[in-house]
């Protein structure tokens, strides 16, 4: 979604029923808040301005820098205990971790707060069997 994003709105007046998020990764209470938005006619636009920090973060070096943006706002929600990404793509720098962080701010009104321990649990329970 990430230039798409912006144009989820037109795309829904075209008759579009659905979208991908990399974003539902991180916070999927954004992009549900969109889908909710888009499928009753709401005014999106608020929503899709706040995204674009992130989004245009995701889009550098060309996309490359996609996958070790959201694995950093992962990290930051607290939904991974690293941000290791695989080669050929290379990790986000560290002068860059702060951006991340201001682009999660920007869409705190649309981010559900953690359930304290909840990911413990799960993973506890994965465990287990």
């Amino acid at each position: 979604m990430r230039a798409r994003r912006a144009l989820a709105p037109f795309f829904w007046l075209a008759g579009a029923h659905g979208f991908t998020s990399g974003f539902a990764n991180v916070e999927p209470s954004v992009p549900l808040a969109l889908l909710a938005a888009l499928n009753n006619r709401d005014e999106a636009g608020a929503l899709v301005e706040a995204t674009a920090p992130f989004e245009a973060l995701r889009a550098r070096r060309a996309g490359a820098a996609n996958i070790g943006v959201v694995k950093e706002a992962m990290l930051q929600r607290g939904h991974l205990a690293c941000a290791h990404v695989r080669p050929p793509l290379s990790p986000l720098p560290k002068e860059e971790q702060p951006v991340v962080r201001a682009a999660l701010e920007h869409l705190q009104p649309w981010i559900t707060p953690p359930v304290p321990g909840a990911v413990e649990e799960e993973l506890a329970a994965r465990r287990k069997g």
